[in-house]
């Protein structure tokens, strides 16, 4: 069975648009029987057409009619012009390439691309669009460029090719699409592109004189040549496309089939071949502009020819070098995970040619750089994923060299580098995370042990004070993310710890007294006593005790406030009695003691905010701290914690550690009991469906509107980053809807409302609406979930995402994520020793 994914087979396949699941060639399609260029455009009988067709595709076709009608010539290749042997001391531009680079046995070509990639030359200055963090207004940044400092090179419409010096196109060829990072900030981006250096640039990281990205940094050429080698005479031969974009990763028009057909065609030796799979690749911001919309693009491949002429192609594979997007991406595996375990479970005779056909992901980033907070939150979606296999599938269920459903789909955290050298590693030039890829998409078994495990904090967390002393410090160096494209940013300040010990079991321990009180009284009377004191009574000593600072009280009043002081008093000291028994068997059945769990409770602060918590949850609240003090696109200045903290919004907490009390609609004690629990800005988030469904449903109706799909926050919405993405987009439109309310944007509800159906329920026109507007508003303005939070008009979430992810990537589970209401403050445990504690609570029976 031929593998499946990213597939180009045939010259008719080449012209399909992207996106589009036309068919993608026959084998006699493949093997055109008139040569190229021997059609004569003026016959357009019907046998002609079709031969043309079947040689050039549907999109060459059309280009060949219309030159006709026109009566033009057709196009010829164009070859840019090379730079002069002085800006190019190695011959890189020349139109025949650069043969057995750094001694590879691989050319190095810089091929022109008509139609494709960017036009216009480098840029003087890139913008983007950045939040005010004090007004919240989207403002527009400008970043001047240096990349005409960097290179004389034009971008336009040009790629770089690596190939085989000798390419035996009867053998199997395996196609590298990749897409680079950043290249035009002046303090941090060496070169621009794959273009070469002019040498004119005051700062080093450009690149000295004739030196290039792909080859003097990220060795592309000897990392290939290796691969190649190590093949042999019969494995696939690698080519890589590196497309040369500028800016913040901007590459034009470069749809993934036709792109690579036309790269292909541009090279004489590799215009000849039409079979082969595609290793599309990112590298930082390409990631997230290229690589994340084009794994949508996968199709079939094309059925082999029954004679089995051609041979089966390796499985095609999606490669996220320290990448920007790899959350999305992931998500797009874990498709792929949840289908290969379905169609297992469905013909496990079948097993062995499913895994062969699968495509297969690769994902590696530097141990301790800024990408590594998303790549360990991709990590664990993918474990999660890879737990739906049968067990037959996987090493645990069944050990040894076969390929397992884990070897297709991977993750590593690469030791030792900064942003810019995670694809060529340390070490020998021939050596490097491109290869280890390359290896691992015809050996998926050939990296296991790389792979990192379920808690991704193992690999740096248990070596912790050897790992910090002996690793390069999180680097500022081209980490490039949509945020502050910035110049240079300074290395995160050193930050002392913040957390203290502070012992708080004398509070949790069950006392002698309580023993006592306990033995005393009997469950049902226990009972009683909670029946006869409710809210009521408890109200009434409010009353009562407000009553007596104005007047003396009657005899009768002053009795009554006596007894209902004193059964609330009784009816408190039980309740702590029993949640104090609840606790220390919660935790004798988790393996630990009161005394020693509480006596690990830490006071310090998140962000500048104050929290008092148990260890375990303050040295992930430290790792989350940490990952975004360092990360240079979310902290450029390289601020304090507590400064970051402001710019990121973040303004307090509304609990940390509690009294031993159950979780907000639950049934069990809370963690937050624990320590294990911490909400963060109360006010703006609020426990969204907690108090039934009104604020949803006013979700819903907000959503419908200004969205036109409704969103129900009761259901489940996905990992931290879909579910971020969806209730930040229901907030957007929450505020929006109530803006309605306001005479001034009453033009911008009747746009809304022209050429829309209403849904059924709704109001059908502006007076209606406005109506079920101010009556939404009216229903959650300090009622239900929004009582004590902010007003609704503001919305229900003000969290930044860069610290959701934060958290849930050092572990912790978000609120957000819930399968019902909505829990947007707060973040938890349940890992380690947290999901010990978790698992107990969720198993014990309350006492009573």
């Amino acid at each position: 069975m031929r593998p499946q994914g990213l597939r180009q087979v045939g010259a008719g396949a080449a012209s399909t648009k992207v996106g589009r699941r036309r068919g993608s060639g026959t084998a006699a399609e493949a093997a055109p029987s008139v040569s190229r260029g021997a059609f004569r455009t003026d016959r357009l009988d019907l046998p002609t057409v079709l031969e043309m067709q079947r040689t050039a595709g549907n999109l060459a076709v059309t280009g060949l009619l219309t030159r006709a009608r026109r009566r033009r010539p057709p196009p010829r290749r164009v070859q840019r012009a090379p730079l002069d042997p002085k800006q190019d001391p190695k011959g890189y531009t020349q139109p025949q390439g650069v043969k057995n680079v750094a001694s590879s046995g691989t050319t190095r070509r810089v091929v022109t691309v008509p139609g494709f990639g960017v036009t216009g030359g480098f840029k003087a200055e890139y913008t983007h669009r950045r939040k005010d963090p004090k007004t919240g207004e989207m403002l527009e940044v400008r970043t001047p460029s240096a990349e005409r400092r960097m290179t004389e090179q034009s971008p336009d419409n040009t790629a770089v090719v690596v190939m085989p010096d000798v390419l035996d196109k009867n053998r199997p060829v395996q196609v590298v699409l990749h897409f680079h990072g950043f290249g035009f900030r002046g303090g941090t981006d060496p070169h621009a592109g794959y273009a070469v250096a002019s040498g004119r640039s005051k700062n080093a990281a450009h690149g000295a004189l004739g030196t290039v990205r792909d080859v003097d940094q990220e060795h592309w050429s000897q990392q290939i040549g290796a691969v190649n080698a190590a093949r042999g005479a019969t494995g696939p031969q690698t080519v890589a496309v590196l497309a040369q974009g500028r800016g913040r990763s901007e590459f034009g028009k470069v749809p993934t089939f036709p792109y690579v057909r036309a790269v292909l065609d541009a090279v004489p030796e590799l215009a000849g071949v039409s079979d082969y799979s595609i290793v599309l690749s990112g590298h930082s911001g390409g990631g997230a502009t290229q690589v994340a919309g084009k794994v949508a693009d996968l199709r079939d491949a094309a059925t082999p020819p029954a004679d089995g002429t051609r041979p089966a192609r390796p499985a095609d594979v999606v490669v996220m070098f320290d990448a920007e997007g790899v959350v999305s991406v992931m998500s797009w595996a874990v498709g792929k995970v949840r289908e290969l375990a379905a169609a297992l479970e469905a013909d496990p005779a079948g097993g062995q040619a499913l895994i062969d056909a699968s495509p297969r992901f690769r994902g590696y980033f530097a141990e301790w750089g800024g990408y590594r907070t998303p790549y360990i939150t991709a990590n664990r979606m993918l474990k999660r994923a890879l737990a739906t296999v049968p067990a037959a599938w996987t090493l645990a269920g069944s050990s040894g060299p076969g390929t397992k459903v884990e070897d297709l789909f991977r993750i590593v955290a690469v030791p030792g580098v900064r942003h810019e050298t995670v694809i060529s590693k340390e070490g020998p030039a021939t050596e490097g995370a491109l290869a280890d890829a390359l290896t691992a998409s015809t050996s998926p078994t050939s990296d296991r042990a790389q792979a990192l495990p379920w808690d991704a904090r193992t690999v740096p967390e248990l070596k912790a004070a050897k790992a910090r002393a002996k690793a390069p410090a999180v680097q500022p160096l081209a980490v490039q993310r949509d945020d502050p494209a910035v110049p240079a940013a300074a290395p995160a300040k050193p930050r002392a710890t913040t957390w203290k010990t502070s012992d708080a079991a004398s509070d949790y321990a069950l006392t002698t007294a309580d023993t006592t009180l306990l033995g005393s009284q009997t469950a049902a009377e226990r009972a009683a006593d909670r029946a006869a004191f409710g809210t009521a009574q408890l109200s009434r000593i409010r009353a009562l005790t407000k009553a007596a600072k104005k007047r003396a009280l009657i005899p009768e009043e002053t009795t009554e406030l006596t007894d209902l002081q004193a059964l609330r008093t009784k009816v408190e000291n039980a309740n702590r009695a029993l949640r104090r028994t609840d606790v220390e068997e919660i935790l004798d059945d988790a393996g630990f003691t009161v005394a020693g769990w509480y006596g690990d409770i830490q006071k310090g602060s998140f962000l500048g905010v104050p929290a008092k918590v148990h260890t375990s949850l303050a040295d992930r609240l430290t790792q989350a701290e940490t990952a975004l003090v360092g990360d240079a696109a979310v902290n450029p200045s390289g601020d304090d914690a507590k400064t970051l903290g402001a710019t990121l919004g973040m303004y307090g907490t509304a609990s940390d550690l509690r009294a031993p009390k159950n979780a907000v609609g639950g049934s069990s004690l809370s963690l937050h009991t624990f320590g294990l629990a911490v909400d963060l800005n109360y006010k703006g988030n609020p426990f969204l469906g907690n108090q039934g469904k009104t604020a949803p449903d006013v979700v819903a109706r907000a959503t419908s509107l200004v969205t036109g799909t409704a969103v129900d926050v009761l259901t489940q919405l996905g990992d931290a980053q879909a579910s971020f993405t969806a209730l930040k987009d229901a907030n957007d439109a929450l505020t929006t809807y109530f803006s309605y309310r306001e005479p001034a944007n009453r033009p911008l509800l009747d746009a809304k409302l022209t050429g829309r159906t209403a849904a059924a329920g709704e109001p059908t026109d502006a007076a209606g609406w406005i109506k079920v507007i101010e009556q939404d508003h009216a229903a959650l303005k300090d009622k239900g979930d929004f009582k004590k939070h902010k007003p609704p008009e503001e919305g229900f979430l003000d969290l930044d995402e860069r610290v959701v992810m934060a958290l849930t990537g050092a572990g912790l589970t978000w609120g957000g994520t819930y399968r019902t209401a909505k829990d947007i403050m707060h973040f938890d445990l349940r890992e380690g020793d947290g999901g010990k504690v978790n698992k107990a609570r969720i198993a014990h029976t309350d006492s009573r």
